[in-house]
Parts: structure tokens; sequence; C-alpha cells
């Protein structure tokens, strides 16, 4: 009778749940953090991000100019819910490594525009994505 061999125990890294990064976005429509990285492979930096208004009370509609790049599947309008925050994104491999840009912008109750908040920047670079404020 053959006797079973005990083999190593399989690394269990890879499948452990990848990061998502958070940018706050304060009362005065200053965004944090300024500089950050996005890895559509979720190898090195979070895979997937999503705006949170400091102030709930407060609400804010992000706007990208070349949508739907740097992510996959972006609604027409990304806006913070009653808890200030947004939908999570997941980052489109498939994007260039280029400039990507969007804003963030105050929303009336009745969602109307107020007025340009602040304008940052999204580029990807080695499979990456700074987000620039």
């Amino acid at each position: 009778m053959a006797s079973k061999k005990k083999g190593k125990p399989k690394k269990k890294a890879l499948n452990a749940a990848k990061p998502v990064l958070t940018i706050y976005i304060h009362a005065d429509g200053t965004v944090c953090p300024q500089y950050s990285f996005l890895d559509g492979n979720g190898l090195k930096h979070p895979p997937q991000v999503y705006w949170l208004a400091i102030d709930p009370s407060k609400t804010y509609q992000i706007d990208f100019a070349q949508p739907p790049c740097p992510f996959k599947k972006v609604p027409k309008t990304l806006r913070t819910d009653a808890s200030g925050t947004t939908d999570t994104l997941t980052v489109d491999k498939n994007c260039g490594d280029v400039l990507y840009s969007y804003r963030v912008t105050p929303v009336s109750l009745a969602f109307k525009t107020k007025g340009l908040s602040a304008q940052i920047s999204l580029t990807t670079s080695g499979g990456g994505i700074i987000i620039d404020g």
C-alpha cells in the first residue's frame, strides 16, 4: 500500500483581498490624497477607487474628461450618495499610458452645478495610474 506524500502548503497571498483606494473630498472640494497610484492588475497598487465626501450633507459629482478610460463601466454621472460615497470604480487594464482628468463639482439639492471645486488629473504610467491634484 502506497502512502501519500504531503506537499508544501500553497501560498495564499495570491488570493488575498486587493485594497481599494479611497479619495477623500474635503468640505472645500479639495481631494486627498493628492498623489496616489492605481494598478489595473492590482499587483503593486489598488485596482479600485472610490470617492468619499468628508461632509455627507454636501453632494459632489465627479466628471471624467475621457470616459470610460481610465476605468471600466463608468456611469454617465458619478455622484456621492447620502453617506458621502460614490460607486467603486475598477481600473481598465486596456487604457493607455496617457493623462486623464476629472473634476469634482459640488451639486445642489436640485442637482444643479454650483461651480468647479477642484480639478484633478489621472495619469497611467508603468501599469499604474497616478492621481494628481
